[in-house]
């Protein structure tokens, strides 16, 4: 009976182990301009993470960090923008990605640029600060919100590929859903 209350223990704790590596998803709610239309933002990723949500965002904004013990932390803030009000980054001009490609490197001494497309289609600004106090970020504009997901090393050490591997896939991760319609 010992014996198998043992091998039970040891399948639920495996069981256990098996389960920290299944899909984590994480939602909160933010409302539109219009109050009657919140929206729900999902970040799912499989694995292990901890996500520390910052009580000081502002009431229609969502700033969380993301810990991950392999990878840089990630500071993920999502906002709408009456500007570009329905519009995702592929939808503008030249002039307006050249603007916001501006706006998001003036944060830098030496930034370099890559605009790049997920998986889904949607049209992302890849920001490297290129300095001794390494700190990339990922911009882009999604269906009215701005989205930027900046990551760093707590020490500021030099980001790897595997680190931009990571916060591209909580890019890839985050979703915004309506009461009316799912979005992609």
């Amino acid at each position: 009976m010992k014996k198998l209350i043992c091998l039970l223990l040891a399948a639920v704790m495996t069981l256990g182990i098996a389960c920290a590596d299944e899909i984590v998803s994480i939602e909160t709610t933010i409302p539109l301009s219009q109050p009657e239309s919140p929206v729900t933002i999902t970040l799912t990723y499989t694995g292990n993470l901890d996500i520390e949500f910052s009580p000081y965002a502002p009431t229609d904004q969502v700033r969380a960090t993301v810990h991950s013990d392999e990878h840089a932390d990630v500071v993920i803030s999502i906002a709408p923008s009456d500007l570009y009000a329905g519009m995702s980054m592929a939808d503008l001009s030249e002039e307006d990605l050249q603007y916001l490609q501006e706006v998001a490197g003036s944060q830098y001494e030496n930034p370099s640029f890559a605009t790049e497309t997920s998986p889904e289609g949607n049209l992302y600004l890849f920001v490297s600060s290129n300095d001794e106090w390494d700190v990339d970020s990922l911009f882009t504009i999604y269906e009215g919100y701005f989205v930027e997901l900046i990551q760093y090393h707590d020490d500021f050490a030099e980001q790897t590929e595997a680190d931009d591997d990571f916060c591209r896939s909580l890019l890839y991760g985050i979703h915004f859903s309506t009461d009316a319609t799912e979005a992609e």
